[in-house]
């Protein structure tokens, strides 16, 4: 499995980090270019880093993005800095990774399922042994904690504009919403969404209240934080999971999974589907 972050610095090119379960990290450079009946998007390797844990989770630091927070398949945490030095004969910036902060069993269970900065002040940690954690940055220790009595936590989002409002995906298919301020450590409101574990969420940088989910049963959708049921919902193809989707702009997001393409959906101001562009070229898993 693969997780992605994205340097959003530019809507058609960007950087990104991808980990696998070997404990190696892969920094990619994109492009990517959209017609009315075409959608294509390019990646090439850049660096290879290759580590000695096994990484299940990772998050950018929004206020820095050579700053980069591990998770593993044992509860430990690492927050790294990637440097680069002068250029090399071959024309590329040699890149290290150092280690800046390590900490041991943040989780009680063997696994981070994901990582989320929520401003620079705060991470939140998604364990596998159903807890919710907010992880101090400076010394990467939970200070807050959730259990969630629900199954386990898979992926999570800030929702809306206050970091203390977050939305979880579980494995059970829901989407649960919890206050973190709140001294009643329960989720809040439940979204029944899905029929299979809840892969990917993703906020609307456009319109706070919208967000849109993806799960394994290969299933996408639109939701308003103000409703309960979604306002729109797309089966990308029979026996197909969603791995990850992503907003480019109000009413248009994209969505990858197991066929190794991206496709981009269009909806219209009443979220029905005008059009679907599929890539015209396939990514090697």
């Amino acid at each position: 499995m693969f997780q992605f972050i994205e340097d959003k610095s530019s809507s058609r090119k960007f950087t990104s980090f991808a980990c696998d379960y070997f404990g190696d990290m892969h920094l990619f450079e994109n492009s990517w270019s959209v017609s009315d009946e075409s959608f294509s998007c390019q990646s090439d390797l850049l660096y290879t880093f290759e580590n000695q844990f096994r990484i299940s989770a990772l998050s950018l630091n929004p206020s820095n993005h050579h700053q980069l927070t591990l998770g593993d398949t044992e509860g430990n945490l690492k927050l790294v800095q990637i440097s680069e030095s002068k250029r090399q004969k071959s024309g590329r910036n040699s890149v290290q990774l150092s280690t800046l902060i390590g900490s041991d069993n943040v989780t009680t269970f063997k696994s981070i399922n994901q990582l989320i900065w929520r401003g620079d002040s705060r991470i939140l940690g998604l364990g596998n042994d159903n807890s919710i954690s907010v992880i101090e940055p400076s010394t990467l220790q939970a200070t807050f904690r959730i259990n969630t009595g629900h199954s386990t936590p898979l992926v999570g989002e800030v929702a809306g504009d206050d970091p203390s409002l977050t939305l979880v995906g579980f494995e059970d298919g829901y989407i649960r919403f919890f206050d973190l301020r709140s001294s009643q450590k329960k989720a809040e409101r439940l979204f029944k969404s899905h029929v299979n574990s809840v892969s990917c969420l993703r906020g609307n940088q456009d319109d706070s209240n919208l967000f849109v989910s993806g799960a394994l049963d290969g299933i996408a959708k639109v939701w308003d934080m103000r409703s309960d049921r979604p306002l729109y919902s797309v089966k990308i193809a029979e026996n197909s999971k969603i791995f990850d989707v992503n907003w480019t702009g109000k009413r248009e997001f994209l969505t990858g999974g197991d066929d190794s393409s991206i496709t981009q959906h269009v909806m219209n101001t009443q979220y029905c589907l005008i059009k679907s562009i599929k890539t015209n070229n396939h990514f090697q898993r």
